[in-house]
C-alpha cells in the first residue's frame, strides 16, 4: 500500500532552528525493487536509495516522525550496472548526481518502498568522511561512528580480496566555495559537486583489479583563477597508488596519506587527507591591510605606521594618503621600526603608536580577531630584539607616559612609556627614587619585569622587589589590576618573571624610597689605555694584576659599605696567543699575573671626602685614575647628571686617546643605539674559589678574557669586547627580613637569583659612534665582527666553576628559557596557564615563559 508522504519538517524535536545539510558519495549496483544504499544516524535521520518501476531512482529521507520522498524524472537504469552517485542536501533542496551529472528530482510523491535486501552489512565511517554544517542538528554528524548499510551486492564487493578501498577527505579552509567543473565525459565520478569553504567533504569507492584513474577540477565561482585539480591514479601495482593535486597560486595544499592501511605488505585501503587553504602570503597581506584600515577607523590613522599604508587601491578615497603623507609614512616607519640593538632589525607589518589604554585594547583585540601575531615595545632595549618582530602588529607603548606620585604612600604610578632619564628626574623632584637601571633610554616595563638590576641594587634590591601593583591587559582582553589582594600570583610573576608572558602591562605602581641629599657617580680605573709611544695607536698600561683588582672588588661588595649603593666592574678583554691552532686557550697564561684594563663604576651616597677614604682603605692596588662623572640628589637634574651608561665604551674617547689627549668624561655616543651581542651567568654564593682550587673560577674567567678571538687593534676600529660584573649582594639581600620576604610567594618576587653575588655579562659592541655608522658597509670593523661574535659563543660555552644560571635582562636566545628562571620556572609556567587567559599564546616571544 502506498505510503502517504508527509511534508518534510527539517526541525528536530528539541533542536530549534536545526536543519539537515550533508553530502555523501558512493558506488551502487542496480537491482530493481531493492534497497541499494542506506545511511542511518542514531535513529535521528535515515537516507535510503531504491531502484523502482520505470527504471527510476527513489530517495527517502526520514527524520524521527517525518518522511520525504524524491523520484527521478527520467529512467534508464539497467539491471546489474554499477553507477557512482552523489546525494547532497543544503537544508532545503535535495540534489542527485549520477556519474557526475545532475538528475532532476520530483519531491513528495507517494511510492511503495521496497523491502530491504535480506543481507545487510554495516561499515563504520569516521565523522570527517561526511561534510556537515553546525546547523545539522549540531551533533548529527559529529560523533565518532556513522552507520552505513549496504545491500548484499556491496557485501560481495567488500569481501573480494582484489578490491582496493579508497577514501579521500578534503578539508577546505580557504575563503571560497570550490565548484566541480563538468568533466566532458560520462566516466563515473565520485567527487562531490561542491567543496564548501570552511567544511570537510569526502568520498570513497572500491576498485577491482586493473588500472584506473579519476580526476576532477574545481574552480571558485567568484574567481576562476582560483582552482584545484585532483587526480587519483590506481595502477595494477596497488602499492604505487598516488594522489596528485595541483592548485592555483592563490591556494596552498597539504596531503597526508599516512593513515593508509597495508596488510602483509599490500595496500588494502588508500586513505588520503587533502588540506586546502588560501595562500598564506596573500591572505596574511590582506589581513594586515584590513587590520590597518579597520584600526585606523577606530583609533585614527595618524597612529598607524606602515610602509605600504597609502598604496592600497582597495581603500576608499577618504582613506587614501597623499604623496606627502606617504613620504612621511615611509620615513617615520623606517625610523620607528628600529630597535636599540642595531644588529637585529625587524620589519613589522604595522606599528601602532598607542596613546591611551583604549588604543592598546583595540589594537590587541583586532589583532586577535584577525589571528595576527603581535609584538609589544616600550623602550626597545631588548638585547635579542624581542620587543619587535617581522610581519607582526607592533604595539608601541611609549605614548602611555603617565606619572602620578602619592606623597602619602610614597608610591608612584607610571605608564610603560617612561624612560629613566625623564622618570628619575621627576622622582628626584618629588624627593624620592626607585631602583632604576644604568641606561638613561631604557623604559620601565622590560626592566622591572626582567628583575631590574642597577646602581641601587645593593641598597634596595632589584627594582621588581618594589612593584606593589600593576594594571595589565590579559590574553582575553580583560583589564586586571593585580596586587597582593587581587591575583597575587600574577603580581609575583610580573616581578622578575620576564616581559610579555603575563599580559600587556599598561601601568606600574612602585614603592619609592627617600632620595639621599647627595649622590656621587664615580669611576675607578686600573691599567688604563694610553697613546702608543710612536703615536699611531693605543696600548694597555699593564701595571696591576687583574686578579687582585677583582678580589678587592669582591671584598667590597660582600662587605657592608652602606654608602656604596651599587657598583659594577668592567674588565676589558684582550688578545692572547693561542696554545695551538684552533685552541681557545692562551699560551703561557698565568692567572696571578695577567693584566687587563679594569673600570669600577659606582654610586656613592655620601660626601666626596668619605668616598676618597673608602677608595684608599679598600683598594690595593690603588686605582690609576679616579673620575667623578656626576653629582646629584635632592634639587638636582638627576637624569642628566647620573643616568649616562656605566659600562659602554665610547669611540669618541678612543679617537681622542689615539690623538694623544683625553676627552670629556661623558662623551656623546654613550647610551646611543648600536649593534651588540650579550650573554650572561651569575656567581654562586661560595665565590669563584674553593679550598681545593682557590683560583679555579678566576682562571677560567680571566682566561676567557684573554683570547685569540679578540683582535689587537679592535678598539681602534670601534669594536669592544669585555665583561661587566654587576653586584647583587649588599645590605638589601644580606638582611634576614628581606631574605624571608624574597622567599615568600606573595611578598617576594619571581627573580630567582637573589642569593647570587654578582652577574657576569659578556658583551661585544661596535659602530657606536655616528662617524662609524655613516660608513655603512665600507667599514673595516666588519673584518673583525665575526670573530667577536665567536668570542661570545666561546664565552657562553666556557665552564667557570661556581657560576650558574643566566639573567633574562641580559638576554641570549641560545640559553634555554628554564635557565633564566631556575627554581621559579615551573611556577611561572603554571601562573601563565592559570591566570593569563591566553590559550593560543599570543603573548609569546622566543624567551617568554611558554
Amino acid at each position: 500500500m502506498p505510503m502517504e508522504p508527509k511534508k518534510f519538517n527539517p526541525m528536530h524535536q528539541g533542536e530549534k532552528g536545526a536543519h539537515f545539510s550533508f553530502s555523501v558519495s558512493f558506488l551502487f549496483n542496480v537491482k530493481f525493487d531493492s534497497l541499494l544504499y542506506q545511511y542511518k544516524k542514531d535513529e535521528v535521520m535515515t537516507l535510503s536509495l531504491f531502484a523502482i518501476d520505470g527504471a527510476r531512482i527513489s530517495i527517502r529521507l526520514t527524520s524521527m516522525t517525518d518522511d520525504q520522498f524524491f523520484i527521478s524524472r527520467q529512467g534508464g537504469l539497467k539491471e546489474g550496472e554499477t553507477l557512482a552517485a552523489t546525494i547532497t542536501h543544503d537544508g532545503e533542496k535535495m540534489s542527485l548526481y549520477i556519474n557526475g551529472k545532475e538528475i532532476p528530482l520530483d519531491a513528495n510523491l507517494p511510492i511503495q518502498a521496497p523491502q530491504p535486501a535480506p543481507q545487510i552489512m554495516t561499515l563504520h565511517h569516521r565523522k570527517d568522511q561526511f561534510s556537515s554544517q553546525e546547523s545539522f542538528s549540531n551533533s548529527v554528524l559529529s560523533q565518532e561512528n556513522v552507520n552505513v548499510q549496504h545491500a548484499d551486492m556491496l557485501t560481495n564487493m567488500v569481501t573480494s580480496a582484489s578490491m582496493l578501498d579508497t577514501r579521500l577527505m578534503i578539508n577546505n579552509e580557504s575563503a571560497v566555495d570550490l565548484i566541480l567543473c563538468p568533466s566532458g565525459n560520462n566516466l563515473p565520478s565520485c567527487f562531490p559537486n561542491v567543496i564548501p569553504k570552511g567544511e570537510k567533504v569526502s568520498f570513497s569507492f572500491k576498485s577491482s583489479t586493473g588500472e584506473s584513474s579519476i580526476a576532477a577540477r574545481y574552480e571558485a565561482k567568484e574567481n576562476t583563477d582560483i582552482w584545484l585539480e585532483i587526480r587519483l591514479t590506481i595502477p595494477q601495482e596497488r602499492n604505487n597508488t598516488t594522489l596528485d593535486v595541483e592548485i592555483s597560486p592563490y591556494l596552498q595544499k597539504d596531503i597526508d596519506t599516512s593513515q593508509s592501511i597495508y596488510k602483509k605488505g599490500e595496500l588494502t585501503s588508500f586513505i588520503a587527507n587533502l588540506y586546502i587553504a588560501d595562500n598564506l602570503v596573500i591572505s596574511n597581506s590582506l589581513l594586515f591591510r584590513r587590520y590597518i584600515v579597520e584600526l585606523g577607523n577606530k583609533i585614527g590613522k595618524e597612529k598607524l605606521l606602515s610602509r605600504g599604508l597609502g598604496l592600497d587601491a582597495n581603500l576608499s578615497d577618504h582613506q587614501q594618503l597623499t604623496q606627502q603623507e606617504q613620504d612621511y609614512q615611509f620615513v617615520a616607519f623606517s625610523e620607528q621600526a628600529q630597535i636599540f640593538n642595531r644588529r637585529i632589525q625587524k620589519v613589522p607589518a604595522v606599528i601602532v603608536l598607542c596613546q591611551t589604554e583604549d588604543d592598546v585594547r583595540e589594537a590587541f583585540a583586532l589583532a586577535k580577531e584577525k589571528k595576527l601575531p603581535i609584538s609589544i615595545r616600550s623602550g626597545g632595549h631588548d638585547h635579542e630584539g624581542e620587543c619587535s618582530g617581522t610581519n607582526t602588529v607592533l604595539l608601541d607603548l611609549m605614548g602611555l607616559d603617565r606619572y602620578e606620585f602619592d606623597p602619602t604612600t610614597k608610591r608612584v604610578k607610571v605608564g610603560p612609556g617612561n624612560r629613566f632619564e625623564v622618570l628619575t628626574t621627576k622622582l628626584a623632584r618629588d624627593g624620592v627614587m626607585i631602583p632604576h637601571g644604568t641606561c638613561a633610554t631604557v623604559a620601565i616595563p622590560g626592566f622591572i619585569m626582567g628583575g631590574g638590576w642597577g646602581p641601587w641594587t645593593r641598597a634596595h634590591g632589584m627594582c621588581c622587589e618594589s612593584l606593589v601593583a600593576a594594571k595589565v591587559i590579559l590574553g582575553d582582553g580583560q583589564v586586571e589590576t593585580v596586587s597582593l589582594h587581587n591575583k597575587p600570583e600574577l603580581l609575583w610573576a610580573l616581578k622578575g618573571g620576564g616581559g610579555l608572558s603575563y599580559g600587556i602591562v599598561i601601568e606600574f605602581e612602585i614603592q619609592t624610597f627617600d632620595l639621599p641629599p647627595s649622590l656621587i657617580k664615580f669611576e675607578l680605573e686600573w691599567n688604563p689605555y694610553q697613546t702608543e709611544s710612536n703615536g699611531t695607536g693605543i696600548e694597555l698600561s699593564e701595571q696591576h694584576p687583574t686578579l687582585k683588582i677583582l678580589q678587592c672588588w669582591e671584598q667590597v661588595i660582600t662587605g657592608q659599605h652602606c654608602e656604596l649603593i651599587g657598583t659594577n666592574l668592567k674588565i676589558n678583554g684582550k688578545y692572547g696567543d693561542a696554545e695551538s691552532p684552533n685552541s681557545m686557550k692562551t699560551k703561557n697564561f698565568n692567572v696571578s699575573n695577567i693584566k687587563h684594563n679594569c673600570v669600577m663604576y659606582g654610586y656613592w651616597a655620601g660626601t666626596k671626602a668619605a668616598l676618597d677614604a673608602f677608595i684608599k682603605a679598600c683598594f690595593i692596588p690603588q686605582p690609576d685614575a679616579i673620575r667623578i662623572d656626576g653629582v646629584a640628589g635632592l634639587g638636582h637634574d638627576y637624569g642628566k647628571q647620573l643616568m649616562s651608561a656605566w659600562d659602554r665604551e665610547s669611540f669618541d674617547q678612543t679617537k681622542a686617546l689615539q690623538n694623544g689627549h683625553q676627552s670629556a668624561p661623558l662623551p656623546p655616543d654613550l647610551d646611543q643605539p648600536a649593534p651588540h651581542k650579550i650573554t650572561s651567568r651569575l656567581v654562586d654564593p661560595d665565590w669563584l674559589s674553593d679550598n681545593k682550587a682557590p683560583h679555579a673560577g678566576y682562571t677560567e674567567l680571566l682566561q676567557s678574557l684573554t683570547s685569540p678571538l679578540i683582535g689587537t687593534k679592535n678598539r681602534e676600529k670601534g669594536l669592544y669586547c669585555y665583561v661587566t660584573l654587576g653586584a647583587i649582594t649588599g645590605p638589601y639581600y644580606q638582611d634576614s627580613d628581606n631574605q624571608q620576604k624574597s622567599a615568600n610567594l606573595f611578598s617576594g618576587s619571581a627573580f630567582p637569583y637573589e642569593d647570587k653575588l654578582y652577574t657576569i655579562q659578556y658583551q661585544t659592541w661596535w659602530n657606536e659612534s655616528l662617524a662609524n655608522k655613516v660608513k655603512g658597509q665600507d667599514n673595516f670593523v666588519y673584518t673583525r665582527v665575526n670573530r667577536a661574535m665567536d668570542w661570545i659563543e666561546e664565552a657562553r660555552k666556557c665552564f667557570i666553576p661556581h657560576t650558574s644560571g643566566a639573567f633574562i635582562s641580559f638576554k641570549d636566545a641560545s640559553i634555554p628559557t628554564s635557565v633564566y628562571f631556575d627554581k621559579n620556572y615551573t611556577q611561572l609556567v603554571n601562573v601563565k596557564k592559570e591566570y593569563v587567559q591566553d590559550p593560543y599564546n599570543y603573548l609569546r616571544k622566543r624567551k617568554t615563559i611558554i
